[in-house]
């Protein structure tokens, strides 16, 4: 029997084109779930946090909940979060890179001098034997031949005194020891105002005080090789060295005074200001240079605010801190601070500084992208009334602090606040 011709196109015509339905429908599908996908990874990149096998987890209260098991299916050893470094007082600390030990901390003891070293998150190792009582603050870097160099203040006779000290770190000496056979030690001119160091920790900036004015220039750590970048007109300055090609030159801080935060730039000797007429103005700047953490004075209290210097937009964050309880992460994409638990009411920063008021600390974490915060951690009992003064941070989310009140030295543990199997 023969088929209806006209019968058996509408079928094939049906058939085609449940075919084609079914392909759009796929496309659309497979369209979808990409979007989907990059949705996500958006999102997670909206909080970068440098690498991308570190990434932060919390509970409410802001501890770790780091609940990883072992081979054998037990609950891994609990990690701790915040912990003390040194029993003695500390005058300054920072992170440094040395060959077959990056990330090393290097450290300072107030009182004697002594400078010690701590290796892959080990004990502390003395690594000079000279003895410089009454040290104000030090500077930590590498000479060409990767030798440990430290710039250190000490006072004397009421007066600073400067040495820069050339230490051989390939030797541990004993608490007894007080020679100086490993140590090559150079003065430092007492008309130096201003320090810092560079990124890489390989130069140093001064601002040498030449009575009508100031000139900035920068020199290796034999103090050889200078060069000079500008003249100034002024010779006190808050100086910091944020990224290779600028420095931060800051007016000293007080509630009653408008303060101005500048850029030298090092490429072209060029002298910028950034920022203008803000009362009680303190500042940090992201390594990228393009973000800036500020306080202004208001009344009895300030404000926090991070301003984008290439849009000139300002974003207040809280809870409120002081720039100078702040740390970057080296990407630029968040920072870590000291966070008071409560302001009283007082002329900031000046009473700060003084030493008339202090805080009682918790850490937390901005993101400079969305202006969110989070707590890192709340102090236990035994490490409450801290006023931490933030000191370096390590390519393993290490964070380390002093304390203002006791100059005790306390680490933040990145294994332990940043989960790196997240």
């Amino acid at each position: 029997m023969k088929q209806n011709p006209i019968k058996i196109i509408s079928i094939v015509v049906i058939i085609l084109s449940l075919l084609i339905i079914g392909v759009i429908v796929y496309q659309q599908r497979s369209t979808i779930v990409a979007n989907t996908l990059q949705t996500g990874k958006n999102i997670v990149n909206l909080f970068p946090l440098g690498t991308a096998n570190k990434k932060p987890i919390w509970n409410s209260n802001g501890s770790s909940t780091d609940s990883t098991l072992t081979s054998g299916g037990e609950s891994s050893v609990p990690k701790i979060e915040f912990e003390k470094i040194a029993d003695n007082p500390v005058a300054s600390a920072d992170a440094i890179d040395l060959p077959g030990a990056s990330s090393t901390l290097i450290y300072i003891e107030k009182e004697t001098g002594n400078i010690f070293q701590v290796k892959n998150s080990g004990s502390p190792e003395r690594i000079s034997n000279l003895t410089i009582p009454e040290v104000f603050d030090a500077y930590f870097g590498l000479d060409k031949n990767k030798n440990v160099r430290a710039l250190v203040r000490s006072v004397v006779n009421d007066q600073l005194q400067a040495i820069i000290l050339n230490l051989n770190t390939n030797t541990a000496f004993g608490t007894s020891s007080d020679t100086s056979l490993n140590i090559t030690k150079k003065p430092l001119a007492s008309n130096i105002k201003s320090i810092a160091i560079s990124p890489k920790k390989d130069q140093l900036l001064f601002v040498e005080d030449l009575g009508s004015r100031a000139v900035a220039y920068t020199t290796d750590w034999d103090l050889k090789n200078k060069k000079i970048i500008t003249v100034l007109p002024f010779k006190d300055w808050i100086i910091s060295w944020p990224n290779k090609d600028i420095v931060v030159f800051q007016t000293k801080a007080s509630s009653d005074v408008s303060g101005s935060v500048y850029y030298l730039n090092l490429k072209d000797g060029s002298f910028k200001r950034i920022g203008n007429n803000v009362l009680g103005l303190t500042t940090n700047v992201s390594p990228d240079t393009k973000n800036v953490i500020y306080s202004s004075s208001a009344g009895q209290t300030f404000n926090l605010a991070v301003r984008n210097i290439i849009t000139n937009k300002a974003v207040n964050y809280s809870p409120k801190t002081l720039p100078e309880k702040c740390q970057w992460f080296s990407d630029s994409s968040a920072f870590v601070c000291a966070v008071p638990s409560s302001l009283p009411l007082s002329a900031y920063p000046d009473d700060w500084y003084q030493g008339n008021i202090s805080f009682e600390d918790s850490i937390w974490l901005y993101y400079t992208a969305n202006a969110q915060s989070t707590l890192l951690h709340n102090p236990e009992i035994v490490t409450t009334g801290l006023d931490l003064l933030p000191q370096a941070t390590d390519d393993f989310y290490n964070f380390y602090f002093i304390d203002k009140k006791t100059f005790k030295l306390y680490r933040l543990n990145g294994d332990a606040v940043f989960d790196p199997g997240a």
